[in-house]
């Protein structure tokens, strides 16, 4: 059986988005954290995606790129899916 850690490597990135909006806010802060994921905003800027889902595909590129959150944690990801 697969690990989460590859299950999550192998989701689509609009996938991935979906299931990490679906986590509550405090532990999504907390991926967002552990992963360094930030964004810059600029208030004269357009945005066309949300600020969360920016870093949502930046935390995904990351863990696909092999940052490792630890199995738990993803496993914890999708059980809030």
């Amino acid at each position: 059986m697969a690990t989460p850690t590859e299950i999550v490597r192998r989701l689509p990135v609009d996938r991935f988005v979906a299931i990490v909006s679906a986590s509550p806010k405090a532990y999504r802060e907390e991926l967002f954290r552990r992963g360094n994921i930030k964004v810059k905003g600029s208030a004269f800027s357009l945005a066309s995606a949300s600020k969360n889902h920016v870093r949502s595909e930046k935390l995904h590129q990351a863990i696909v790129d092999g940052l490792d959150l630890g199995d738990q944690v993803l496993e914890e990801l999708i059980r809030n899916y």
